[in-house]
C-alpha cells in the first residue's frame, strides 16, 4: 500500500438531469499520486471542499481510464464501497479519456462526511492511497430562517444557537415535518438520524451562509437539492 499524506440520489419527481457545474480548480495543498493504468500514466489528485470530494487526473500519457469501481474511501473505520465517480453534468463516468480532467466523488449511501478527514484509495496496476484533510471554512455558518429548492418542493427551517447546535425542520408537503438536531455545526450540519429516530439523514453543504446543497434521506426517499435561504429569521 502506497501512502501519501496531504493537507488537503433522488426522489422520482426530480425533473431533468443534475444541471452542469464547474468544479473547482485544484489547490495548490490537495493529495497527489502518479498512478498506472496499464501503460498509462497521470498525476492523480485529491481534495475535500465545500463538502464535496473531488479527484483530478492530469495525464502524462495521452490517455488515461477511470471508474467508480476504482475507488473506495476509508473514513471513521469504515470501508466505503460503491461509489459515484461523476462528470460536470452528474453523469455516472467509467470511460478511457484524453485530456485532463476533474470529477466528483459522491456517496450515494450517504455514509461519506466530506467535512471531516478520510483517506482515498485508487486501485489500478497498483493500489495507491491519499490521506485527505478536508478543508471546512471556520467561523462561517448558515443563516437562520426558511430555506427552499427552487421547485418548492423541499422547504426546511433552520436555527443556529449560541451553543453551537443547529436545528432543522424539514418538510416536502407542507404538512409533515422530520426534525433533526445537529448538536455541533461548526463542523457541517451532518445528521444521521433524525429527532423522531426513524433512520431519516441530512447534510446541508454551503456554498456561503444562503445558498447550498441538501443531500438527505427523507420519507419520499433521497433527495439532492439545491437550496437557498428565502426568509431570513428576525432578530
Amino acid at each position: 500500500m502506497r501512502r501519501l499524506v496531504a493537507v488537503v440520489l433522488v426522489c422520482a419527481w426530480l425533473l431533468g438531469g443534475s444541471a452542469w457545474a464547474t468544479f473547482p480548480s485544484v489547490p495548490d495543498d490537495a493529495a497527489l499520486y502518479p498512478v498506472q493504468h496499464f501503460y498509462d500514466v497521470a498525476l492523480l489528485y485529491s481534495w475535500a471542499e465545500g463538502g464535496e470530494v473531488y479527484v483530478h487526473f492530469k495525464l502524462i500519457t495521452e490517455k488515461f481510464f477511470a471508474c467508480s469501481k476504482g475507488f473506495r474511501i476509508q473514513q471513521n473505520g469504515m470501508d466505503l464501497t460503491n461509489l459515484s465517480l461523476q462528470g460536470e453534468y452528474g453523469q455516472e463516468f467509467c470511460e478511457t479519456f484524453a485530456t485532463d480532467r476533474t470529477f466528483r466523488l459522491r456517496d450515494p449511501y450517504l455514509r461519506l462526511n466530506a467535512n471531516q478527514d478520510f483517506t482515498l484509495i485508487f486501485s489500478a496496476n497498483a493500489t495507491y492511497e491519499l490521506n485527505v484533510k478536508a478543508l471546512v471554512a471556520q467561523g462561517v455558518g448558515p443563516a437562520n430562517g426558511i430555506w427552499k429548492d427552487a421547485s418548492n418542493t423541499l422547504s426546511f427551517y433552520l436555527q443556529t444557537y449560541q451553543n453551537g447546535s443547529a436545528a432543522i425542520a424539514v418538510t416536502t408537503d407542507g404538512i409533515d415535518n422530520v426534525l433533526f438536531l445537529d448538536p455541533d455545526y461548526s463542523d457541517g450540519i451532518w445528521v444521521v438520524n433524525d429527532l423522531g429516530n426513524q433512520g431519516y439523514t441530512w447534510q446541508l453543504i454551503l456554498q456561503d451562509r444562503t445558498k447550498g446543497t441538501v443531500i438527505a434521506k427523507l420519507p419520499c426517499g433521497v433527495q439532492i437539492r439545491e437550496v437557498s435561504l428565502v426568509f431570513p429569521a428576525t432578530k
